[in-house]
């Protein structure tokens, strides 16, 4: 009788079944845990991975943490993009300008060395429609650009004659300035307070028999330098030629006088120059009154006239 081979001997079905009560026993493990158990060579494999995730996610966490610090958007103003809360200024109760330290004679000559004139500026139209400013009066030099005033050098303005009507009241001169104007200014304050709703709260101090409010108390505020920067590079070229510090126009031989105070370097130098040097035929060099004998349709005549007598003058020189 032919001898059976076994497929399997003694040896193997040991190692088989232990083997087979080892995966058993791992699987009875995983079911009463409720954790899935994993062989050794991936558990080995994750303990390796586990401090390089962490230090990859350190890594994003820092890049993210610096991309929002560079992206975060910053609150800035309407038209010159000037930073909100960039300066930190004290507030003082008196300075220079209205201090005991000071003569009156002093302090007048402060507020009357502020000058507004550079506050009168010229925007193309192509950068108005970009800041949503409506189309404004045409600038002389350029129908490419429109007039505007910087509403900061307009309440600066406010301010100093405000000062002009109560010095001259305080030293018993009869004011200058008109009630009306003055009217005009108290209004434009009163509604730059209410619309610019500031809710520092000064803090309060006996001062003697007086009640101090906020002195040398830290305040955030644009920079005034940089307004200053954004007007004078888009100059009108504008002095207030003739005007006293009462807003009296006392006048010029012709409007445009006013407009002829641009940097060295301007492209509207030639322009200038040939209104000098030449005049023009215009409104402006007419008798007073004269340009009320023009009909309307010698006054467009003008008009047309002179812009293309500035486009020539501007073409010439690019």
């Amino acid at each position: 009788m032919d001898k059976v081979e076994r497929p399997y001997s003694d040896k193997s079905r040991d190692s088989l079944a232990s083997q087979s009560s080892h995966s058993l026993s791992e699987e009875h493990e995983g079911l009463v845990s409720g954790v899935p158990s994993l062989p050794k060579r991936s558990n080995r494999t994750l303990t390796r991975l586990v401090p390089v995730l962490l230090i990859v996610s350190f890594i994003l966490n820092c890049l993210q943490t610096v991309y929002i610090g560079v992206r975060k958007p910053q609150c800035r103003s309407l038209y010159a993009k000037l930073p909100n809360n960039e300066l930190e200024i004290p507030f003082h109760y008196a300075t220079e300008y209205s201090d005991d330290d000071h003569s009156y004679e002093e302090k007048d000559a402060l507020w009357n060395a502020i000058d507004i004139s550079e506050g009168f500026v010229a925007i193309t139209h192509e950068e108005a429609d970009k800041l949503g400013l409506p189309r404004s009066k045409v600038f002389p030099w350029d129908a490419n650009k429109g007039m505007y005033v910087s509403h900061g050098h307009h309440a600066l303005h406010c301010t100093v004659l405000l000062h002009a009507y109560t010095y001259d009241a305080h030293m018993g001169k009869k004011p200058l300035v008109s009630y009306h104007h003055i009217e005009h200014c108290l209004d434009l304050l009163r509604q730059d307070i209410i619309c610019d709703a500031n809710d520092l709260m000064d803090f309060t101090q006996d001062h003697g028999e007086m009640f101090l409010t906020g002195e040398n108390q830290p305040r955030k505020c644009r920079d005034w330098g940089k307004l200053r920067k954004w007007v004078q590079e888009r100059t009108a070229c504008y002095k207030t030629v003739n005007i006293t510090r009462a807003g009296e126009d006392h006048g010029v031989a012709h409007q445009l006088d006013r407009y002829t105070y641009c940097p060295p370097g301007s492209p509207y130098e030639p322009l200038i120059k040939a209104f000098k040097d030449l005049g023009r035929v215009n409104t402006g060099n007419l008798a007073e009154d004269g340009w009320k004998e023009l009909t309307p349709e010698q006054l467009a005549a003008d008009a047309k006239a002179v812009e293309e007598h500035n486009n020539a003058i501007l073409n010439d020189t690019q």
